[in-house]
């Protein structure tokens, strides 16, 4: 059976076409599949947002619960205390009150994590002041400076004889 050149092009156009549906159908799931990876992305930071948040969270009632020690039951919680020693120095976690209560809570801080904490806030102590306050990043940087001077203080005041 010898086919026509109008039935071999005809059968031709219809694998075209087979192929341009095709070709249309896995665009679109690739369009879909990017759309669901960016919402998958989007979930994911909101998911970890929120963890962050939670943590802070805690770490603020493990501070609170430790000022008031004397009448609510405290335990020490090693990964609340590696929070505050992350994050003593941002602005925008940490406010002044909670500074302030930190500060408090840093005297009593032993052992090595005590040290890492006063060669952290020497360090930033040690960043030159830069004239430039209208770049948040600037003011950011000179207001943790000024509370590295602050810890540097109560942790050398506060420090062991020996």
């Amino acid at each position: 059976m010898r086919q026509t050149m109008a039935e071999l092009d005809t059968k031709k156009k219809r694998k075209r076409g087979d192929a341009d549906v095709a070709l249309q159908k896995l665009e679109e799931t690739e369009e879909v599949s990017a759309e669901a990876a960016q919402a998958a992305k989007e979930k994911a930071e909101a998911a970890a947002q929120e963890a962050r948040d939670r943590k802070r969270v805690q770490a603020l009632e493990y501070l609170q619960t430790w000022e008031n020690r004397a009448t609510l039951p405290w335990r020490f919680n090693k990964k609340l205390q590696q929070w505050w020693v992350d994050h003593w120095g941002s602005t925008a976690l940490v406010s002044k009150g909670e500074f302030a209560r930190f500060l408090d809570y840093a005297a009593t801080i032993a052992g090595a994590v005590r040290g890492r904490l006063a060669d952290d806030a020497a360090a930033a102590a040690a960043v030159e002041a830069v004239e430039d306050t209208t770049d948040p990043a600037v003011r950011a940087v000179q207001k943790k400076r000024i509370r590295a001077k602050k810890l540097a203080k109560v942790l050398e005041a506060a420090a062991p004889s020996r």
